[in-house]
């Protein structure tokens, strides 16, 4: 039976992950991810995020929206070359 490889292994695994992972992949993973944070904090421990985390989550979103926007108009953008 395999031994159990631990927190410490599982956490090394999944930075290792991320540092193989393409940023425009796993960045956005990470924003739905603190989304999902806050919204069981809120909704199964009541405890309701302050203005200025609110403001933050905002300008995570509002900056990752308009880098997206930014990359789709610049695939759409016919080639110069």
């Amino acid at each position: 039976m395999a031994a159990d490889p631990g927190p410490r292994n599982q956490a090394r695994g999944l930075t290792l992950a991320d540092a193989a992972a393409d940023a425009g992949f796993a960045q956005p993973l990470d924003d739905l991810s603190l989304c999902a944070h806050i919204a069981v904090n809120w909704l199964v421990m009541g405890f309701a995020a302050k203005s200025t985390d609110r403001l933050g989550l905002a300008l995570i979103l509002a900056g990752s929206a308009h880098l997206l926007q930014a990359e789709r108009q610049r695939q759409a953008a016919p080639a110069l070359a």
